[in-house]
């Protein structure tokens, strides 16, 4: 009997929980909770958050601050916090933020850490919160004071000091010498230091040099050999040979980007503010062009890291991926003009003049100015749409 009483409380408390939606006022636009058409908590909140565990993160109108409510609406956390997140990997704590800083409190609001840290380094993680702090698997936090990273546990204890350029922690890391189901590389300087998923110094692994930090999910050492640490354990490669001719882009600790070959020959050194693919990715074919950011302003380089269209455009983009490999490119007046490629670079097709520039037809790309719809030939002519 109990335990039937128990199912029966268990799934009316779901069947609450399901039943209260975020819903807003068309006029005011301020956030309640609503139980189909019928409104249950009023709507009066700035924003407000999905119940969990019986526990809502709303925010006050005007000021901005945030709190929490029960599912009576009731506040079981005044507004005073600038933000607060639930952590998937400890679910009894909260991440809060007060200004810019970062502490754990629980659930009934008791400061586990004060908010005193700084963000994390965004490399370090595998699950991102408001874009600036960082939890990992296993319930480390990874956040950085006055400048340094470092690393603590969910009760605040020191597990690596804030003493570090760079802190990436890993799902699993995959080198040449075993396969580590956790672990952390710590970065000063150039030199690395990598760790298990008891915090501890992994001697084998000590003594590498970082050459450059792949944004995507990864490190590359220098030593003798590359190695990649990854933040998948499916990861198979741990050097480059598996890449296939292809090129990587890279970071340093500056966050300037630079081009390694499979050999870790710097094509690009470690200059510009972003570099990507033409696809966006981070690794590329030896005969690919790459689009470069320097000084906000975008231009392309040629596969041996020359400078064909300079950076002086606010964007520059794909129009077809043919033989031609046609890009285009938008200057300061927002307008664009073609760039065909002649077989060894790329030569300026067109004047900056149109709102708009794709891929089209077999006939020339499809073009757009002034709200006029027509075709841009090989050869420069236009034929606009009747």
């Amino acid at each position: 009997m109990k335990i039937l009483m128990s199912l029966i409380l268990v799934t009316a408390f779901l069947q609450l929980q399901a039943q209260l939606q975020i819903c807003y006022n068309e006029t005011s636009n301020l956030a309640g909770y609503c139980e189909g058409d019928k409104i249950i908590i009023p709507q009066k909140y700035g924003n407000a958050g999905e119940f969990r565990d019986g526990r809502a993160i709303v925010e006050e109108h005007g000021t901005g601050k945030v709190g929490m409510i029960n599912e009576k609406g009731e506040m079981i956390m005044p507004f005073q916090y600038d933000a607060i997140h639930f952590c998937n990997s400890f679910p009894d704590r909260l991440l809060i933020r007060s200004k810019h800083h970062f502490g754990i409190i629980t659930l009934d609001g008791k400061t586990v850490i004060p908010p005193q840290y700084e963000a994390a380094d965004e490399y370090a993680s595998t699950f991102r919160i408001d874009g600036d702090a960082y939890f990992e698997p296993d319930a480390w936090l990874l956040l950085k004071l006055n400048g340094k990273a470092g690393l603590l546990d969910t009760q605040g204890k020191t597990l690596l000091p804030f003493e570090y350029d760079r802190i990436v922690v890993v799902e699993g890391m995959d080198t040449s010498f075993r396969d580590f189901p956790a672990g952390a590389v710590a970065l000063k300087g150039s030199k690395m230091t990598v760790f298990n998923k008891d915090i501890k110094p992994v001697p084998e692994l000590d003594g590498y040099e970082l050459l450059g930090i792949r944004f995507s999910n990864g490190i590359f050492a220098k030593g003798g050999v590359f190695k990649f640490f990854y933040f998948s354990k499916s990861a198979l490669s741990n050097t480059l040979e598996g890449y296939q001719g292809k090129y990587l882009i890279l970071s340093n600790l500056q966050e300037k980007y630079g081009v390694v070959d499979p050999a870790g020959k710097f094509v690009v050194d470690f200059k510009y503010d972003h570099i990507k693919t033409i696809f966006g990715g981070d690794e590329h074919p030896s005969d690919d062009f790459l689009f470069f950011k320097s000084n906000n302003k975008w231009g392309v380089l040629n596969p041996s890291g020359q400078v064909v269209i300079p950076a002086d455009h606010e964007d520059v983009d794909i129009v077809c991926l043919d033989n031609n490999k046609l890009l285009k490119a938008r200057k300061v007046n927002g307008k664009w003009a073609l760039f065909s490629h002649d077989g060894k670079s790329f030569r300026q097709a067109s004047p900056y003049k149109y709102d708009e520039l794709s891929c089209g037809t077999d006939e020339g790309s499809a073009i757009m100015l002034n709200g006029k719809e027509g075709i841009l030939k090989a050869d420069g002519t236009e034929k606009w749409n009747n």
